[in-house]
């Protein structure tokens, strides 16, 4: 659609037009952004991802590959995640810094179940970045506890216990 800088995502580096509705301008940002920019739009696109795993819902390569880690899984109710997230000071400021970096994938905060064995639940729930979970995968699952714990200081993430 457009051409001119005003038609384009408020993202620096993005180079898609803004999202429309109708024919109007409705957003400063692309429909790929628009659900990042405010944390209820991404905690709500978060819970569906999750509940999607644990229903096997979820489509792709990896959903189709990972089903088995997920599928049948528990998850706590959509008000307790949302309630949880923000208020916990490491989602905040995980969420600042991806917002602060133009949305760098990386960087986009997520949750890792410190158990693969058991679903999300808030005893089984850590925040950390988006690379730092993808680092995790694999490799912490089939580790003791002690190695584990030395994977997530190299890291710089906790593992929830005290």
């Amino acid at each position: 659609m457009g051409g001119t800088k005003k038609d384009k995502c408020a993202v620096k580096q993005c180079k898609k037009s803004r999202k429309r509705h109708k024919g109007q301008i409705w957003s400063s940002y692309c429909t790929t952004h628009v659900s990042k920019v405010t944390i209820a739009a991404f905690l709500c696109k978060m819970y569906r991802d999750m509940k999607a795993r644990v229903t096997g819902t979820k489509k792709g390569a990896v959903a189709d590959r990972t089903k088995h880690i997920y599928i049948g899984k528990s998850i706590l109710p959509r008000d307790v995640f949302m309630q949880w997230a923000r208020n916990h000071p490491d989602f905040l400021n995980l969420y600042k810094r991806y917002v602060m970096n133009d949305f760098e994938r990386r960087l986009a905060p997520s949750v890792n179940r410190m158990d693969s064995r058991k679903g999300y639940t808030l005893d089984n729930m850590e925040w950390m970045s988006s690379g730092q979970n993808s680092g995790l995968s694999g490799t912490v699952t089939k580790m003791k506890n002690k190695e584990k714990l030395t994977v997530y200081n190299l890291l710089g993430v906790t593992n929830g216990k005290k």
